[in-house]
């Protein structure tokens, strides 16, 4: 929630950090604390979600999102015809749409400006609830009579999957993001076809390499360092850790 985003923030300026790896989930609260950081000269590194024109980082590490909106979409495409109807799901927290996930649909719905007979419907589940995300899929599935791809543009296309598997629609194509467990499983079953790997753990390390080079070797840090945009399918899942 904001409010223990706001409170482990203050936790951290009384330590008086000498660099801070931020991944800022809530921009305006985040804004507010890279204000502090800008303030008391504290060099950070935004990962996984960037902050717009925010230039006193040392260094953004992730995805480039509009990139990986365009990649989602073509996986969605692939080897579909007829009339296509594609919803945009966001499962997100207390209506907070993150600037990445805008990004994310704004790549993905450019490359469907492509396809002259493709659909696409946004739908924003406020809140991560698996109740709530079955309710709207429920929904959903009734106004399409079954027939639709789902991008979900987060890690929680498990919950998802989740809801296909107990209802059977395994027929329909879902893509998404991230390795975590959940996700894996569906994968593997065949519930997900597709998904675009962050890999969490590496922004996290160059995160604290690129404190280290600044601070340390006061080396010069790369201002955009992207993250591949890894493709995983039941066929190479178990080459990835």
């Amino acid at each position: 929630a904001k409010e223990s985003f706001q409170e482990r923030a203050q936790e951290l300026l009384s330590c008086n950090p000498d660099g801070v790896v931020l991944s800022p989930i809530y921009v305006q609260e985040a804004s507010q604390l890279i204000g502090e950081f800008t303030q008391r000269r504290i060099p950070f590194v935004l990962v996984n979600t960037n902050i717009p024109d925010c230039n006193q980082c040392l260094s953004f590490i992730g995805q480039d999102y509009f990139q990986s909106g365009l990649l989602a979409a073509k996986l969605m495409h692939f080897g579909m015809v007829g009339n296509i109807k594609v919803v945009i799901l966001n499962i997100i927290r207390e209506n907070s749409l993150q600037q990445h996930l805008q990004r994310r649909e704004n790549g993905f719905r450019e490359y469907f400006k492509r396809v002259p007979n493709a659909s696409l419907t946004t739908v924003n589940v406020n809140g991560v609830g698996q109740e709530m995300v079955d309710r709207e899929l429920r929904r959903l599935l009734i106004m399409n009579d079954g027939n639709m791809g789902l991008f979900v543009t987060n890690s929680k296309v498990y919950k998802a999957a989740n809801f296909l598997d107990q209802v059977g629609f395994s027929n329909i194509r879902l893509v998404g993001y991230d390795l975590v467990e959940p996700s894996r499983n569906y994968l593997q079953k065949g519930t997900i076809d597709f998904l675009i790997n962050q890999r969490s753990e590496e922004q996290g390390y160059r995160g604290l390499m690129s404190i280290f080079q600044h601070l340390v070797l006061k080396r010069n840090v790369e201002q955009n360092q992207y993250m591949p945009l890894d493709i995983i399918t039941r066929e190479n899942l178990k080459y990835y850790r």
